[in-house]
């Protein structure tokens, strides 16, 4: 499964690569909407995996098979075909393509693709994450003020009004802050040491599936800091990633 999930990042990715990038509807807050690249890059998503696996269901972005109660599926493969559709619109090379594969609630499998560069993050629960086969993990420094911070950037108020007081506490122990526009792939980079710690507010499966297996595979941790001990992909308000002592050190500021 993990040889399949690789090979269809990489031909979404190229699909993406080579699609146009007008937008083709828009949907609810602020600078969100869709483009032709995204759909071209979910058709294929989607087919790829009816075809090689017939009775497992969808949960995408842009299209979704009805799901009651997704925790329970037994064969569930929860995508985002564009992450970062903004930059791709803008032609910034910051953006990514994201699938996990889900058993009981649990990733099993978890992969995001950044077609600029070419690097394909990977994961399979219990052996490790990799990025282009170089196995990754954490940084492992302890201060804020060595670390760079992604902020992310909600399309919503509400979550506007989670990530402000964040914004100060990281500010006041001098970190340094940065958003780079695709939780996945800004993810995925707290699991290759990149970026020291992640945090954002009103993410969806489809951001974060793929990432919250990388980032444990990779040492880190993902959690949800208004619901500690009760993490799911499903169900959360804001999400916090990176090592554990600056996780445990930034839920102490809730």
């Amino acid at each position: 499964m993990r040889i399949f999930v690789e090979r269809i990042l990489r031909g979404a990715g190229k699909l993406i690569l080579n699609s146009s990038k007008n937008i083709v509807s828009k949907k609810d807050g602020v600078g969100n909407f869709v483009l032709q690249a995204d759909l071209i890059s979910e058709k294929y998503i989607l087919e790829s995996i009816k075809k090689r696996y017939p009775s497992h269901k969808v949960f995408s972005e842009e299209n979704t098979d009805r799901i009651d109660n997704p925790e329970n599926e037994k064969g569930l493969w929860i995508v985002d075909p564009l992450d970062g559709t903004t930059n791709a619109k803008n032609n910034i090379p910051f953006f990514s393509v994201s699938i996990a594969y889900v058993e009981n609630g649990i990733v099993r499998v978890g992969g995001v693709y950044d077609p600029n560069r070419d690097e394909l993050f990977l994961a399979k629960k219990g052996e490790g994450a990799y990025c282009n086969g170089i196995k990754i993990s954490v940084k492992n420094e302890t201060e804020l003020e060595d670390l760079i911070v992604n902020i992310g950037s909600p399309y919503s108020t509400e979550n506007f009004r989670l990530t402000y007081p964040m914004e100060k506490v990281f500010y006041e122990k001098g970190a340094r802050m940065v958003n780079f526009g695709s939780a996945a792939l800004e993810g995925v980079w707290v699991a290759s040491g990149r970026l020291g710690a992640y945090f954002e507010a009103g993410l969806k499966p489809w951001d974060i599936a793929a990432v919250q297996l990388i980032v444990s595979e990779a040492g880190g941790r993902m959690v949800d800091p208004y619901n500690v001990g009760n993490f799911s992909v499903f169900n959360q308000k804001a999400v916090v990633i990176g090592n554990e002592k600056i996780v445990n050190k930034i839920l102490k500021f809730w």
